[in-house]
């Protein structure tokens, strides 16, 4: 996990691959809460989990997303 956030906070194009409950993330949300004009680009294959991650994560910490699948 800090091995992908610090190569985000270096700006270094990054692609992490991990299953369920790795903390993606923490990973990927420090970097964009230090400097709001990083962005990045999570798939998911579960809209249930877009949308939790959308609404519980970033939302709440006032970084903006968007859920994007069928349904948007």
């Amino acid at each position: 996990q800090m091995d992908v956030a610090e190569a985000l906070v270096l700006k270094v194009d990054t692609l992490c691959i991990a299953g369920t409950g790795a903390s993606k993330t923490t990973s990927t949300t420090m970097p964009l809460l230090l400097d709001p004009s990083n962005w990045a680009l999570i798939i998911s294959p579960l809209k249930v989990l877009q949308e939790e991650q959308v609404l519980r994560f970033f939302f709440k910490m006032g970084i903006t997303a968007v859920a994007v699948n069928k349904d948007t």
